[in-house]
C-alpha cells in the first residue's frame, strides 16, 4: 500500500506545496490515499484488507508523518529483515491500523459495536 500510494501521488505536485515537492510524506499518503479510500465507512485500511478475518498484530510500528514514505518503507524492510521477521508477521502501523477520516466533520467515524 505505501509504495502504490507513492506511485500515485508523485505527480501531483500540488500535495508537495510548501515541502519538496518529490517527497510523499504520510500526511500525503493519509489525506490522497487513505482517507479517499476509507471515508464515511468508519473502518481503517488494515480491517478493510483482512475484514473476513481480523488479525491481531505482531508487532507495532511507530513512525513520523513528515517522513518520506520510501525512506520509512526502507527502513521498515530493512529492520524486519534484520530482526527476522516474515511476511506472515502481522504489522500495526498508525496510517493503515487507524480510521483516518475521523476528523473530518460529519464522518461517521469507527463504533464500538
Amino acid at each position: 500500500f505505501m509504495g502504490e500510494g507513492q506511485e500515485a501521488m508523485t505527480f501531483d505536485r500540488s500535495l508537495g506545496e510548501g515541502r519538496d515537492a518529490d517527497l510523499v510524506d504520510f500526511y500525503h499518503l493519509v489525506d490522497g490515499c487513505v482517507k479517499p479510500w476509507t471515508r464515511g465507512i468508519g473502518s481503517s485500511v488494515s480491517l478493510l484488507l483482512n475484514s473476513h478475518r481480523p488479525l491481531k498484530a505482531d508487532v507495532m510500528i511507530s513512525h513520523a508523518w513528515g517522513e518520506g514514505v520510501v525512506e520509512t518503507l526502507s527502513a521498515v524492510l530493512s529492520r524486519a529483515f534484520a530482526l527476522g521477521l516474515t511476511l506472515d508477521t502481522v504489522v500495526w502501523f498508525a496510517a493503515f491500523a487507524m480510521y483516518q477520516p475521523g476528523d473530518e466533520p460529519g464522518d461517521c467515524g469507527p463504533t464500538m459495536a
